[in-house]
């Protein structure tokens, strides 16, 4: 069984109400909202250098991940977001920070990926990754090549690749890894309803994603890749 999803994270030393208040006026704001929507969040001693937290509803939705972010950068000084997509293979990593002297929370780093095909959409990849080096036309050319004649730094690109949500968080935030893959085991869940967020402990079922897990087209034009409809 594949994972698809979207994850979000703050510094492990954010607020949790300033968490709860970014997600809820994201809610407010996005027409059909779910009936009652909810946060995951990681429980905080489980959290590395970032805190991972998403949002559920209990009627799946669809909204873009550009709203979402959009949103977010306009109550959170520092967040991350990926988009973790295994089945089709396809991942975006991005990065908003708020600099110092700055007003604005605004993205420095997006990339985005499809199997081997890597795109930088925003900022820029100081960090190598196997298939760097390679356009879409080699890597394509290498991917009908048999397997046996292809050399090592070949066969690594296309075998072997990486994706962009774990370059972008190797360079950023190393020591989080993979770790937003098991962040909503044992999750906090808050319901957004009204001004006060309380924790609960027996969240109503089922609850559905409501962010697609897909890049938009603005991601995949600016990182130079083919549109994917997913």
């Amino acid at each position: 069984m594949g994972v698809q999803g979207c994850f979000l994270a703050v510094e492990k030393t954010a607020p949790i109400d300033a968490v709860l208040r970014a997600a809820a006026n994201f809610v407010s704001t996005v027409d059909d909202p779910p009936t009652h929507s909810f946060v995951w969040l990681q429980p905080a001693a489980q959290a590395v250098e970032l805190r991972w937290f998403g949002l559920l509803g209990q009627q799946r939705r669809h909204y873009p991940i550009d709203a979402l972010t959009e949103s977010l950068a306009c109550d959170l000084p520092h967040f991350v977001a990926v988009l973790h997509d295994d089945q089709q293979g396809v991942y975006l990593f991005e990065r908003y920070v708020c600099a110092p002297g700055a007003s604005d929370t605004t993205c420095e780093l997006s990339i985005v990926s499809d199997g081997p095909y890597l795109g930088v959409a925003r900022g820029t990849l100081t960090l190598d990754y196997p298939q760097r080096g390679f356009t879409i036309a080699e890597l394509a050319a290498l991917g009908r090549k048999p397997e046996a004649e292809l050399s090592e730094r070949e066969a690594r690109a296309v075998l072997a690749y990486a994706n962009a949500a774990s370059v972008g968080l190797a360079q950023t935030h190393p020591a989080d890894g993979r770790a937003y893959l098991d962040a909503r085991r044992d999750a906090e869940m808050y319901p957004l309803v009204g001004s006060e967020h309380r924790r609960i402990s027996i969240p109503p079922a089922p609850l559905v994603p409501i962010v697609r897990s897909a890049p938009s087209d603005a991601h995949w034009d600016a990182a130079g890749l083919p549109r994917r409809q997913l």
